[in-house]
């Protein structure tokens, strides 16, 4: 399995993560600027400027609240397209940092739409794609229109964190294969442990999946564990990275029928970073 996979992973040239407008995965940019590095690839930086939230923010009873003095003001589209460049500026500098550090070409774009439309449309034109928690519930969305200060007042409850773990799909198919080997990486660029997921059954099936990923685990001096699904279903694997505390799902692009649909139901559904490997 190892001669494949180097032959695979040397074919990647282009690796896209998309950028948060609402500040979150730092860490998914530097995993990203690391992965791109170690594969001598190009960087794609992707800002999507949500469609609706935009022409939300165009209706005539749309206000902004300070939730301290419960004063509102008009928000208007004039106001959401400056706090938009404000955050296209401040995201391009940190790809920028990360890339820098990282010695990677780069590039930085910003398109308006539905993220999910965006992502398929330009999905052949990456071998991966590292998308963080781009679908979220309507209140965390409209973050621009209500701007909770108390995010920064308040310090964050102290408690242990649990171990959260690179997880990773793997059915000995291409995509998966390169899948496992870039969830290897980006376990150790995030410095996390790795997790290989397997069909429950048949037994036959699973034993020798295990063999192979341990005989190619070896041979890389890295170490995993394995969980096991039962129903391979999204909200099956959904429901695994939660209880497992996952740090990021990588999946091959032929495990799941990942179209449109497909894929707004999985990152509807997770609650970390996803990878996609094409």
């Amino acid at each position: 399995m190892s001669e494949p996979d180097r032959g695979a992973e040397r074919a990647v040239k282009r690796v896209l993560v998309t950028l948060d407008p609402y500040g979150q995965g730092v860490d998914a940019l530097r995993a990203a600027a690391g992965i791109a590095a170690d594969l001598e690839a190009e960087l794609l930086g992707l800002l999507v400027e949500d469609i609706d939230l935009v022409r939300l923010a165009e209706l005539p009873f749309a206000r902004e609240i300070d939730i301290f003095t419960d004063d509102t003001e008009p928000l208007g589209g004039t106001r959401m397209k400056h706090d938009m460049q404000l955050q296209a500026d401040r995201l391009r500098r940190m790809l920028a940092t990360a890339a820098g550090q990282r010695r990677v070409p780069w590039q930085f774009r910003v398109t308006r739409g539905r993220v999910i439309d965006e992502l398929m449309g330009r999905f052949q034109e990456f071998d991966l794609l590292i998308l963080g928690q781009v679908r979220r519930p309507l209140v965390r969305r409209l973050k621009l229109a209500v701007r909770d200060r108390r995010q920064s007042r308040v310090p964050a409850p102290a408690g242990h964190r649990p171990v959260q773990p690179v997880m990773v799909l793997y059915h000995d198919s291409p995509a998966s294969r390169r899948a496992l080997a870039t969830a290897r990486r980006l376990a150790r660029e995030t410095q996390r442990p790795l997790m290989v997921v397997l069909p429950l059954n048949p037994a036959a099936v699973v034993r020798e999946l295990e063999r192979q990923v341990m005989a190619w685990l070896r041979e890389q001096r890295q170490q995993a564990r394995f969980a096991y699904l039962g129903d391979e279903s999204i909200a099956a694997v959904a429901q695994l990275t939660r209880r497992e505390h996952g740090g990021g799902l990588v999946v091959g692009r032929d495990v799941f029928a990942l179209d449109g649909p497909g894929l707004s139901s999985l990152l509807e559904q997770l609650e970390c970073p996803l990878v996609l490997v094409n």
